[in-house]
């Protein structure tokens, strides 16, 4: 057997058996030598099975991971390891989601303890075949470096310095962490301690998630200095000149200075510009205000002295633009064409005067026509202004304004997009209709210029697609702009033909005789309604026919309108059809061949007539399946010569419908001849010397119904010729005394033997009373006297039942009427039979 591997009801393949699961064992087919002799059978089979378990398998996160605080563990799915099991063949886990809690970047040092690592859900390949349990590792988070600095600090000489323990800077700090507060201390901060540098020692910081760090404090420097004199400065009035002119000089006092400090001790000028800014000496070269100031002091013994925080008078220097006139004019292009703006190009922009230092300064001209429309001599203004690196120290004085004129030529522009024309009706005439006027190319975005197609023509008024001729003209806002390049407009549309309807019907002939054809006559063609005054246009009524060729009233006619005429090309119908009635009459047939019947019959008791040809008709149409059936008959059923035969023509076949006969009538002869009665006798038999019996018989050969009472006269009669003196031997019995209309009678074949007389014998008579008796011992039976019922062989005593003089009325045993049974025999009358034997015998 080869063995057949089911899974869920599914064929599976043996190498499925390496999978973890249920299995049904099955044998699929046979095989080795005459294994096709065999076959599996369909029941009586009993499958085995099979489970492959899921192997054990344990994957266990990895312990000794860690971080830093503050920072976020990413795992990566690949720190685990298996712990117990193994994967077989090409299984492999590509993945493990691992969780922790202390991946969380804002996850603690939790008091030196690690954090548990969860793993779950490997992914891979083949893994549904194990069993895996999962066992945590463990994360650990380290504390973050955080560095605490003491901040410098300075203090007169003969001070004290109370620190507030927030003269700190933190370096180092995660999440939401703060350094609310630490301990700071120097032996400079002391009342009496000597003008020197002194350490700023920290430690002890507090405040929140500080126990996630390793806290690092690094000492500031507290300066004791000596005490210093304040010394105020102050400018005299503003200081004004003008760029290019020789400076002026700028003085300030110092107050303060004690003895011949005042000597040696000075300021250093600090200038500052109109946005507040610290700027160099060099830029008092250049024009623009600015606020002057002492920005510290020098010279010898200055170090005993510090500008005072307050009392110091500012003082301020503005240095006024150079006045510069225009030496030339500038000048401007004659015209331009239009372009939907003011602007105008500049030729030439003017020469200064008065420019010093060979400063890079220049002269920018920028103007603009008074309207943006075209037009001869238009107005141009303009400004003149100062440019390049050095023009913020100059000014132009005078006007700086332009005047000038220039012209502004109209734009050339096409039409981008022609225009286009509706196609219309046929309506007689060339008119058209714009459908859409077009679009202009080379307009200037924001121009409101229309174009406007018109005055559109087909070339002809007749229908189909025609040539169409217009013009353009522009308007608008801002037509005068633009000159259009080229108007003339040629296009093409289509005139469609006019719809027209039957405004009259048709007509055709009410009837026609039967013709083998569909066509009708068109007696009427019908009228138009919708054409235009002056056109031809006619109309014909065509193709008119019935449904089929066949004989009918008010049949359905069917038929085509087409037009005519000088301008039928302009015109459609909205519906061709033509439909009507007419009657289809019957086409006359005559009798070509008389049809013919027997000439003769033997009397059958009907006026039926064999037919031995129907005949044929004469006028059919075409191949037109028309046949002829004759029916007659006997004027009467009796027997003649040349008796009349009347019958009648009918019609049949295909196109029987379509035709009648000119006259169906049928006239002929034939006769009837007598039809055979037959005496039958019945044979009969007596001895010589005897009289003939009485002969009976029957009479045979009547048709139909007819019987010897209905069919004859006379009384039937039956002789023989033998009499009492005849000898033995075979005689004539025959029949006679009827008479017949119809018949002719004839004796039977063996009436002529019927009669047998045999010879007279000599042998004794039997006595009646011993035939009876005989009869009466080997018949027993019950009899009756008014004294009751008896029981015995007398003779005597039965026949006195049947004697006149002692026969009993309604006795006990008599005959009893009423209450029969199914044969109709009263149960007292059943034993009857033996008396009227003897009766008989008797």
């Amino acid at each position: 057997g080869v063995l057949a591997i089911k899974q869920g009801g599914t064929d599976v393949t043996a190498q499925t058996l390496l999978n973890a699961g249920t299995y049904e064992l099955h044998i699929g087919s046979l095989t080795g030598a005459n294994a096709g002799d065999y076959r599996i059978a369909a029941t009586g089979n009993t499958p085995g099975s099979l489970t492959v378990s899921k192997a054990l398998l344990t994957l266990k996160a990895n312990d000794g991971l860690s971080k830093v605080y503050g920072d976020v563990f990413t795992f990566l799915g690949t720190e685990y390891a298996i712990s117990a099991g193994q994967l077989y063949g090409t299984d492999a886990i590509t993945g493990v989601t691992l969780t922790s809690d202390g991946a969380a970047a804002t996850a603690g040092v939790n008091g030196g303890a690690a954090w548990a690592v969860t793993a779950s859900d490997a992914t891979g390949s083949g893994l549904s075949n194990y069993e895996i349990t999962y066992t945590p590792g463990q994360l650990t988070v380290t504390p973050a470096a955080l560095t605490i600095k003491a901040d410098d600090r300075t203090k007169d000489f003969g001070q004290t310095f109370t620190f507030a323990g927030t003269e700190f800077t933190v370096t180092g700090l995660k999440n939401s962490d703060e350094v609310a507060s630490a301990t700071l201390a120097s032996d400079g901060a002391a009342t009496g301690a000597a003008i020197d540098s002194y350490a700023i020692t920290i430690a002890d910081a507090t405040g929140t998630g500080l126990e996630n760090y390793t806290i690092s404090y690094e000492p500031g420097t507290l300066t004791v200095q000596a005490v210093l004199t304040d010394v105020t400065y102050a400018f005299g009035p503003g200081y004004t000149w003008s760029y290019g002119d020789t400076p002026g000089t700028i003085t300030w006092t110092l107050d303060g200075l004690i003895g011949a400090d005042a000597d040696t001790v000075t300021g250093v000028l600090a200038v500052q510009n109109s946005a507040g800014a610290t700027v160099t000496l060099d830029a008092l070269l250049n024009a623009g205000s600015y606020t002057l100031s002492i920005g510290s002091l020098t010279g010898d013994n200055s170090e005993n002295y510090r500008l005072a925080a307050t009392g110091n008078t500012l003082g301020s220097l503005v240095i006024t633009p150079r006045v510069l006139t225009i030496a030339t004019q500038g000048t401007v292009l004659g015209t331009k064409v239009y372009d939907g703006t003011t602007a105008l190009e500049i030729l030439t922009h003017g020469l200064l005067a008065n420019v010093v230092n060979g400063d890079s300064v220049g002269l920018a001209l920028a103007a603009a026509y008074a309207d943006k429309n075209a037009g001869e001599g238009k107005s141009v203004t303009g400004t003149y202004a100062l440019t390049n690196n050095d023009a913020g120290n100059y000014t132009l004085t005078g006007s700086t304004a332009f005047t000038g004129t220039a012209g502004i030529t109209a734009k050339s522009i096409t039409v981008g997009t022609q225009g286009t024309v509706s196609s219309k009706t046929y309506d007689g005439t060339t008119a058209a209709t714009v459908a859409t006027h077009g679009a202009l190319a080379g307009l200037i975005a924001g121009d409101t210029v229309n174009l406007t197609l018109g005055g559109v023509t087909f070339a002809s008024k007749n229908a189909g697609s025609q040539s169409v001729s217009g013009a353009y003209t522009i308007d608008g806002a801002d037509a005068g702009n633009y000159t259009l390049a080229g108007n003339a407009f040629t296009g093409t549309a289509t005139i469609t033909p006019k719809q027209l309807t039957i405004g009259t019907a048709g007509t055709v002939a009410t009837n026609k005789v039967y013709d083998g054809l569909l066509t009708i006559e068109v007696t009427g063609n019908g009228e138009l309604s919708g054409v235009i005054t002056g056109d031809t246009v006619s109309i014909a009524l065509g193709n008119t026919q019935f449904a089929d060729k066949n004989v009918g009233n008010g049949k359905a006619v069917t038929g085509t309108y087409t037009l005519g005429g000088a301008d039928v090309g302009n015109y459609t119908l909205a519906s061709t059809a033509f439909t009507g009635t007419s009657s289809i009459t019957p086409a006359s047939l005559t009798i070509g061949t008389q049809g013919t019947v027997a000439g003769t019959k033997i009397y059958d008791g009907t006026t039926a007539i064999e037919i031995l040809t129907d005949g044929a008709v004469a006028g059919l149409i075409g191949s037109d399946s028309v046949s002829l059936a004759l029916a007659a008959a006997y004027a009467d059923r009796n027997v003649g010569e040349a008796k009349d035969v009347l019958g009648t023509y009918t019609l049949g076949g295909t196109d029987a419908g379509n035709y009648i006969l000119t006259t169906d009538a049928f006239t002929g002869a034939a006769t009837i001849t007598a039809a055979t009665l037959t005496y039958i006798a019945n044979p009969a038999s007596r001895v010589e010397g005897a009289a003939n019996p009485a002969f009976t018989g029957s009479v045979t050969g009547f048709v139909g119904d007819e019987t010897l009472a209905t069919a004859t006269t006379g009384s039937l009669i039956w002789s023989s010729p033998a009499n009492t003196a005849s000898g033995p031997g075979s005689y004539a019995i025959n029949g006679g005394g009827l008479e017949a209309q119809n018949y002719v009678f004839v004796q039977a074949e063996g009436n002529a033997t019927a009669l047998t007389i045999t010879a007279k014998t000599t042998q004794p008579e039997t006595p009646a009373d011993e035939v009876l008796s005989e009869f009466l011992s080997n018949n027993p039976v019950r009899y009756e006297t008014p004294a009751g019922t008896g029981a015995g062989a007398s003779l005597e005593q039965l026949l006195e039942q049947f004697s006149g003089e002692q026969k009993q009325e309604s006795s006990p045993g008599s005959l009893t009427t009423d209450g029969e049974d199914a044969d109709g025999v009263h149960p007292d009358n059943r034993d009857l039979g033996p008396w009227l034997k003897i009766a008989s015998l008797k």
